[in-house]
Parts: C-alpha cells; sequence; structure tokens
C-alpha cells in the first residue's frame, strides 16, 4: 500500500483482503475476493477479541440467497459458504451482530 491517497496497487484481491466499518451497533467485514474454498477466516475476529457489542451471535451474508455457518474460534471468525451463490461480482459484506446489540441499540453516547 502507498501512503496519501487511498491507492492499493494489489490485483486481484483475495477473500484474506478484509475491510471493516460499523453502522449503529453492526459491524461489517467487506470481503474483496470470493474465497476459493467458500470459506473466509477472519482473524481479527478471533475468541477474547472485546468487541463493543459483546459476543457475535449471527453472520450474514448481504445479498445472498442461503445463509453461511459459521463458527468462532482462537484462530478467528471462520465462515462457510459452501452453496451460496455470489451476491455480486466484487466485494461480499459479511453483517457482524452480537449479543448486546439490542440493548446498545438504545443507549446514547454521551
Amino acid at each position: 500500500m502507498e501512503d496519501g491517497d487511498f491507492r492499493e496497487n494489489k490485483a486481484p484481491f483475495t477473500a484474506q483482503d478484509v475491510r471493516f466499518t460499523t453502522k449503529g451497533n453492526t459491524l461489517y467485514a467487506i470481503i474483496l475476493g470470493w474465497p476459493e474454498n467458500d470459506r473466509i477466516s477472519i482473524r481479527a475476529l478471533a475468541r477474547g477479541r472485546r468487541l463493543w457489542f459483546g459476543s457475535i451471535e449471527e453472520v450474514t451474508l448481504i445479498g445472498a440467497d442461503a445463509e453461511p455457518t459459521w463458527t468462532l474460534s482462537d484462530s478467528g471468525l471462520a465462515v462457510e459458504l459452501p452453496g451460496v451463490r455470489k451476491p455480486c461480482d466484487h466485494a461480499y459484506v459479511l453483517r457482524i451482530t452480537g449479543a448486546n446489540s439490542k440493548n446498545l441499540a438504545g443507549a446514547s453516547t454521551g
């Protein structure tokens, strides 16, 4: 990656290229390439990591026609997509919500 503007001279991106954003009490993991083996592993979300919404309760793939299966371990969040059709041809977004998301929805941030 170069300094300055958001210029990445890496192509093609793979399922190991993940970016994150949030909205409200939801974490979104943006996967920049579809995994060849239908499995995504996100080390940054390993069990024991403190997330503002508590523990991970649900993982969905936005725009998919089926729900992915997922497990959480010390190695990371593993999401399996067998039988899930690619929702588009570019980036893929996992919506990740937690146990305390509903409780935090009404909380003010001061």
